[in-house]
């Protein structure tokens, strides 16, 4: 008997370890469970953060492309409402519309390209690319009091495609 009775206490000692180590991984478990909740909380957290530094940045970004290219765009002119010569460059084009008297000793334009696609209603607009911005606002000035005898001829800022279009 006292060897059962041995036998009953080993087991309920057994019992005893076992519930013990039950709590404890328990206590364990739910440690970790708190854990890994707060490490979501703050992965989220830092996700959020993350998201309007990449939205801030994209603005900045978008905002500097804008200035770049209104900075590219500061010699450039729009002239409107010059016949289009197909055999003869662009530039040509410009120079021999620069002939006329009002254009005396103002600069030459750099380059100058038609913009848009090419249509039989109406000549598409030319961007002039002038060296200087005072050069531009000269040809501006020039052209539009020009053109107040002739109105189908006439000149703007450059702006942005959106713009223009």
């Amino acid at each position: 008997m006292n060897k059962l009775n041995n036998i009953d206490q080993a087991v309920k000692g057994m019992q005893l370890t076992y519930a013990d180590a039950l709590k404890s991984n328990n206590e364990s478990i739910n440690s970790l469970e708190d854990q890994c909740s707060k490490l979501v909380e703050q992965s989220t957290v830092q996700m959020d953060k993350a998201v309007e530094v990449n939205r801030n940045a994209e603005k900045l970004m978008q905002k500097s492309n804008e200035i770049s290219e209104a900075d590219a765009r500061k010699c450039n002119a729009i002239l409107y409402g010059v016949p289009e010569g197909d055999e003869i460059p662009v530039l040509e084009q410009v120079e021999k519309f620069m002939r006329d008297e009002r254009f005396k000793n103002l600069d030459k334009p750099q380059a100058a390209l038609r913009l848009g696609k090419k249509s039989t209603e109406t000549a598409r607009p030319i961007k002039v690319v002038f060296e200087t911005i005072q050069s531009k606002w000269a040809f501006i000035k020039r052209v539009n009091s020009w053109g107040l005898e002739n109105d189908k001829v006439f000149c703007k800022l450059d702006a942005s495609k959106e713009i223009r279009d």
